[in-house]
């Protein structure tokens, strides 16, 4: 049931539009070492958030949609 909760208070619209926005800038920086602290200063999200909402919207994790 936490994990139902903590999903459903990332679930906004804000939090999709970073992640929109962190596949838009590895887009434009894949060329460079893209790891996860990249990742989390770029999105202002946690390590854990970012993993779950990555798999919610682009159905893999944001490792998997680098490679």
């Amino acid at each position: 049931m936490k994990r139902i909760t903590r999903i459903n208070s990332i679930l906004t619209a804000a939090n999709a539009e970073k992640i929109e926005s962190l596949c838009l800038w590895i887009s434009v920086n894949f060329e460079t070492s893209i790891g996860w602290e990249q990742l989390t200063d770029q999105s202002g999200l946690s390590h854990k958030d970012l993993i779950t909402l990555f798999q919610i919207h682009k159905h893999q994790t944001p490792m998997a949609y680098i490679k």
